[in-house]
């Protein structure tokens, strides 16, 4: 395991199969995660483009549970 895949596991919680975000957040939910550039990131994207891959262009990021604050890439959807 990396070094940021580590920092990225240290700030969720599992409930209910969500990985809810348990560090920093944007007043809508969304989780802030700082990304191996040292740029904050929305965290649920992070997860998206690390265990999914490259967001074609023109998508945003759907979570299939509804819950903003989760970045369990398999709730997540282009």
């Amino acid at each position: 395991m990396s070094n940021i895949e580590g920092k990225f596991h240290a700030k969720y919680r599992i409930i209910n199969d969500c990985w809810l975000w348990k560090g920093a957040t944007l007043n809508s939910g969304y989780g802030l995660f700082t990304d191996e550039n040292g740029k904050a990131v929305t965290a649920h994207r992070w997860s998206y483009r690390y265990f999914k891959g490259v967001i074609p262009n023109g998508c945003v990021i759907d979570h299939i549970c509804r819950n903003p604050a989760c970045v369990n890439p398999r709730h997540l959807q282009a």
